[in-house]
Parts: C-alpha cells; sequence; structure tokens
C-alpha cells in the first residue's frame, strides 16, 4: 500500500514538471508506467486481500486501490478526458453526492512529498526486474509458474540489493513459486566460462611461438579462474619453463549456463533458476495443476466465488496411481483451501458434475465437482 501511494504521488510530481516544460510525451510515459505497476503489480498482489472480505487488512487494500483509481482519472483526465470521467463518475459520484459533478471540474491533484518513499520504490522496482527475469528463464527452459522450483539465485551489485533480497524475497517466492532465494555477488557462479587464445592479439606479440602450448592450456583450465585473473590484471602461466602474462584481449571467454540452471540477464542484473526437480516437487506441481484445473471448472459451472464445493477425481494413468494419492496426503489441504473445497476425494459419484479429463503435467486425471450445503 505505501509503494503504490509513493508511486502515486511520485508520478504526480513528475508529470505536473513535464506539463509544466510542455513535455507531453515524458508526461504520459510517467502515467502509463504507473497503470501499469498498479494492474500488474499491486492489484494482482493483493488479490488475496480483495478476497479475504470484511478484516483490517481487506479494508486497507481496497480504500488504497479506491484512492490511487480517483487519482489517476483526475490524472488523465486532460489526456483521456472520456475514460476517466466515467472512471469519476462510477467511484466518486455514485456514493458522494457533494463532490463536483464531473472530473473535469476538480483541482488537479498535488503530490505529496511527505507520502513518497523513493528507497521503497527502489527496493520494489528492483524486485519487480528480478520477477520479469524470472518468468523469462521459466519459459526458456520450459517450467511452468505452477511447478514449484527449489532454489534461485540472484546475482547482486551491492548491500541495497541484497537487503531488498532478504527483506522482500517473499514476494520473488510467491510471484515466481521458488522455495528459497539466495544473494549471489558473482555472476561466475551461475556460468562456467571456457578459456581460448585470442589467436589475432596473441600472433602479434612475444609469446606468437607459444601459441600451440598456450592453446592446450587454456583448454585444460578452469575458465572461471582465469576470468578471475583476468579482472585482476592478468592470467599468469608457466610454458617450458618461461613465466607468461596474458591480458583481457588475449584470452576469448565463452560463457556456458550451467544444465542445472535456467539464466537469464538483463545490463548488471542475473538470476539464475535451478531446474533439478526433486519427487516432492513434482507432486507439489501436481497439487497446483489440480487446483487451476478446480478453479477453471468452478468458472464454466458458474460457481459463485464463495461457493463451497465436494471434489472426486479418478487417476486414468494407472501406473501414476499411487503419485496422485501421495499428492492428495501431503497437499491435499492446499488444494482444498485454495478452491474452497470442503470434501477432496478419490472416485466420482452421480452427485458430481460430469466429469472432465485433464492432463496435469502430463498424466490425465478426470476431475468433477458439485455445490457443497455448509452446515
Amino acid at each position: 500500500d505505501r509503494w503504490i501511494i509513493s508511486r502515486f504521488n511520485h508520478t504526480t510530481e513528475e508529470v505536473k514538471k513535464a506539463l509544466d516544460k510542455f513535455e507531453i510525451v515524458w508526461a504520459t510515459e510517467k502515467m502509463e508506467k504507473l497503470v501499469d505497476d498498479l494492474s500488474n503489480w499491486y492489484v494482482r498482489r493483493c488479490r488475496r486481500r480483495f478476497y479475504n472480505c470484511n478484516t483490517v487488512d481487506s479494508e486497507a487494500a481496497f480504500l488504497t486501490l479506491y484512492e490511487i483509481l480517483v487519482g489517476i482519472a483526475k490524472l488523465t483526465a486532460p489526456f483521456t478526458p472520456f475514460i476517466a470521467e466515467d472512471i469519476y463518475r462510477n467511484l466518486v459520484c455514485k456514493v458522494n453526492k457533494d463532490a463536483p459533478e464531473s472530473v473535469h471540474l476538480c483541482d488537479y491533484p498535488e503530490g505529496k512529498a511527505e507520502l513518497i518513499d523513493e528507497e521503497l520504490e527502489r527496493r520494489m522496482e528492483f524486485i519487480i526486474n528480478v520477477v520479469q527475469l524470472g518468468r523469462a528463464a521459466r519459459n526458456e527452459a520450459n517450467l511452468k509458474v505452477r511447478q514449484p522450483l527449489a532454489e534461485m539465485k540472484v546475482v547482486v551489485a551491492d548491500d541495497f540489493e541484497k537487503h531488498t533480497l532478504q527483506i522482500m524475497e517473499h514476494l520473488i517466492g510467491e510471484e515466481l513459486n521458488v522455495k528459497s532465494v539466495s544473494p549471489v555477488t558473482d555472476a561466475s557462479s551461475l556460468v562456467h566460462y571456457n578459456a581460448k587464445p585470442n589467436f589475432k592479439n596473441i600472433g602479434k606479440g612475444p609469446y606468437k611461438g607459444l601459441m600451440p602450448k598456450i592453446k592446450a592450456h587454456l583448454e585444460s583450465a578452469d575458465g572461471n579462474e582465469v576470468r578471475a585473473q583476468l579482472e585482476k590484471g592478468g592470467y599468469e602461466l608457466t610454458i617450458d619453463d618461461k613465466p607468461i602474462t596474458l591480458k583481457t584481449d588475449d584470452i576469448i571467454l565463452q560463457a556456458e549456463a550451467s544444465s542445472e540452471y535456467a539464466v537469464q540477464s538483463e545490463g548488471k542484473l542475473s538470476i539464475a533458476l535451478l531446474k533439478t526437480l526433486t519427487h516432492e516437487l513434482i507432486l507439489e506441481g501436481y497439487a497446483r495443476e489440480m487446483v487451476n484445473k478446480i478453479q477453471f471448472m468452478r468458472k464454466d459451472l458458474n460457481f459463485e466465488v464463495v461457493d463451497r464445493i465436494r471434489v472426486g477425481y479418478e487417476v486414468v494413468d494407472a501406473d501414476k496411481k499411487a503419485d496422485f494419492e501421495k499428492t492428495v496426503e501431503m497437499f491435499g489441504e492446499y488444494v482444498k483451501k485454495e478452491t474452497l473445497t470442503l470434501k477432496l476425494g478419490e472416485g466420482i459419484d452421480n452427485d458430481l458434475s460430469k466429469p472432465s479429463e485433464w492432463d496435469i503435467n502430463g498424466v490425465k486425471i478426470k476431475l468433477a465437482i458439485a455445490k457443497e450445503k455448509v452446515a
């Protein structure tokens, strides 16, 4: 809440500065970024808060969202006059008869300096960038977001980023479905480097006659160690009792991501997702896929969001039956909580809906649901 309020007030200040200089494109870019942060981060991150009505936390989320939406309507009114008017009339005029009857009769919003927390904005921007790289790594490795992963490593540039990871790790874990997030200070820990001589450069220097032996040495050397020494000033080796120092221009380093990790980089920021799946992670992936399919069936059958249900299942692939029994044993309560299910069991009876067959991470199962009366 504090973050999105800070983002709104900071953006309002930036937009007014831009408009004072007639920088229309700059102003619209700032507003576009705010709307994107609101819809693709704040609202999505707060979905559970919106579902859990009649709590202090839920009320805070709704009031914050209301305040920001009304503020954005006023901020964007000169640019999108009709949409802003529609939003304002729906949110303000319907509940406050004393309010101005049009958004265009309201004062233009002023940014409040006391509500701006630039450090918090920097921290959240860093987290959002990490999450975006994590999603890209999952896509490249063909790993569904619903499949839990054990570990994620993030290369941090300074103590600020390291501390940000420590205090906001849960956001990354929830967004990317990873169990732990670890900061690392050296990107070389995410990749393996192969070293080979730069023939064009060495061929012009005093080591020209030793080229074959230099080549053989570098091919057998630890590329990460070669890189580390180059960063300190030069890579030292001895050939035929002759000391040799190679500089950065003398060696070509080729990065090769570890087969265990899915790596993504952008600028100075790099992340790595551990692709290895334990049996327990695979079972949890089944559970999360079940949740997704049950939610789809709820929507398809026009159930209300608050309807409690009963779920029956049958495993079509007989050789996977034991795995699904273990899945329900370990993660059944999670599935029930996420789908508002009161009863979850094997077998499909006539009181349930027509069964639907689904592919759950390569395993075929049948699911059927029905509304369940609450005593």
